[in-house]
This record gives structure tokens, sequence and C-alpha cells, in this order.
């Protein structure tokens, strides 16, 4: 877990998200939380996700997230592996696909950001943004 105000997580190693999704499940679902996430193939930064439930897969615990646009993803911690993010096709005669994720962030409502000329879009790029906030608070 990352001492950023306002950053559940920021990794996508198997211990960290399994302990961020307990902890999230414990608190209750927050619709305010984004989440947002990157693939090898898939940069999907700008779109605002939201924690919709938990869930378990061969007795790992899960989260269900709704993409701004209704698609849903569920993420996959895996033991001995990498976290997962699995697309949930709307038709189920068609199937989803499968990726292992590069990075993930889960944001509370928070979290803010500041560019010197004033506010500035959040996901336009959102991983560029976290880092310099990082670096505001080290």
């Amino acid at each position: 877990m990352s001492s950023q105000p306002g950053l559940v997580l920021e990794s996508t190693a198997y211990d960290e998200v399994t302990k961020a999704i307990e902890q999230l499940r414990e608190e209750g679902i927050n619709d305010n939380h984004r989440v947002i996430w990157k693939t090898e193939t898939r940069d999907f930064g700008a779109t605002n996700y939201t924690i919709e439930k938990f869930g378990s897969k061969l007795g790992e615990s899960t989260m269900h997230i709704i993409g701004g646009r209704g698609g849903q993803y569920e993420i996959i911690p895996k033991p001995n592996d990498s976290v997962w993010i699995k697309y949930k096709d709307p038709d189920p005669s068609r199937s989803g696909w499968e990726e292992e994720l590069t990075q993930l962030a889960i944001l509370t409502p928070e979290f803010e950001y500041v560019h010197e000329e004033g506010w500035r879009a959040f996901f336009s790029d959102a991983f560029q943004i976290i880092e310099e906030v990082r670096d505001e608070y080290r």
C-alpha cells in the first residue's frame, strides 16, 4: 500500500492487490473510488472505472469494475503469477478476453491533482499525473 494521500494501490504485485481488495471489501463498496489500469496491449487510463462488487475465483478475492460506458471487468490476483484483468463481453455468445495487468491504481475521492496553471483533466494521462503528485509528496 502506498502512503500517497488518496491512493489505495499502485501495484500489480499479488500480495498488494489482494490486501487492497480485502481492505476495500471490509470498508464496503464505494462507487466514488476510481480504478485505472493498463496491460501491454491496452491503455484504459483515460476511462473512468468504478468498483461494482467483490467476488472470488479459485479462493482468491476479486474485484469487479464497470467502465463509464458500461464495460464490465474483473481484476483477478493470481498467486505465483501476475494480476490479470478479464473483460466480460455483454453478448454471452462471444468470449471476452483476459490479460496480465502492467499497471493498476485505485484512487479514493480524496485524491487531488493540480497543474501549475490550474486544474487539469485527470484522465488525460492518469499514470503520469499519479507520478507527478507522488513526487510532490516526497
